[in-house]
């Protein structure tokens, strides 16, 4: 006898959103806080611009993404202003190199 494959169930699914997705949607999102942060002094530029260097980097070359993450942060004036500084210092960071 040959046994037939079940389909992949809600449980399969849910984990596959818990593991994969929801970083892929959280991490962009969470530059925001990480800026506020910055802003009031809680994070170091230094540390936020390292952690968050892959999306600085795709910010810095993309028009499209830049207008989406400055709409974005312009929301909260202490985001945009911990932006500037993350921005400043991931720029300083990428042209010691």
């Amino acid at each position: 006898m040959i046994r037939q494959r079940k389909k992949p169930g809600v449980a399969f699914w849910a984990t596959v959103m818990v593991v994969v997705v929801m970083p892929l949607v959280a991490y962009p999102l969470s530059l925001g806080p990480a800026c506020w942060l910055v802003d009031n002094q809680v994070l170091s530029e230094r540390h936020t611009a390292i952690a968050y260097s892959p999306i600085l980097s795709v910010v810095m070359t993309s028009s499209i993404a830049k207008d989406a993450a400055c709409r974005y942060l312009s929301y909260n004036e202490s985001m945009a202003y911990g932006f500037a500084q993350v921005c400043a210092e991931h720029n300083y960071r990428t042209r010691r190199k």
